[in-house]
């Protein structure tokens, strides 16, 4: 959460426990962050599809809490940790293309190989870490991730479900 700007996290809620309430205390408190109190035998794709499925919000960014934001190098592809203004950039491009409806379902990519692609973006691949939902989209296609969980592979349902019906993804 280090990186990321304090626009983002202003509007962000961590969806946790109470059993890791003690793990996150400090952050919460340093970073005045609102929480959302879940059952404790919720597992990540219970989280997802609390979050996609509420009313009160049409656009979701799904963030796990670990993360280290990386930037490319045009030439030479090598990949440096990004500051706060790389990832604010990153942010609001994603969310622009988000309002403006091109795709509803974009994610930033994890380091792994990243520094092998060339390409600024990909289309129809799949996305792990940050996820930025168009949930309308997503309470139309009526993606149900709990058969999912045990599995963790509810990822691979969400994208294939939303490529299967039409609607491409965009992996920055």
């Amino acid at each position: 959460l280090k990186q990321l700007p304090d626009w983002v996290k202003a509007n962000m809620t961590l969806l946790i426990s109470g059993n890791e309430l003690a793990e996150y205390a400090d952050i919460i408190q340093k970073e005045n962050l609102n929480v959302y109190f879940v059952p404790e035998d919720w597992l990540l794709a219970d989280k997802d599809q609390w979050m996609f499925t509420q009313e009160e919000y049409r656009f979701v960014i799904r963030i796990e809490d670990d993360l280290t934001f990386f930037v490319r190098d045009p030439e030479t592809h090598k990949l440096s940790k990004a500051d706060v203004s790389h990832v604010s950039d990153m942010f609001r491009e994603c969310l622009e293309e988000l309002l403006e409806e091109k795709y509803p379902l974009i994610g930033i990519s994890s380091r792994g190989g990243n520094n092998f692609q060339e390409k600024d973006f990909v289309i129809g691949t799949r996305m792990h870490h940050i996820w930025f939902v168009d949930t309308d989209v997503y309470k139309k296609l009526k993606i149900n991730l709990v058969p999912f969980k045990e599995f963790v592979m509810d990822d691979f349902h969400v994208i294939l479900s939303y490529l299967r019906n039409g609607y491409p993804n965009k992996v920055y």
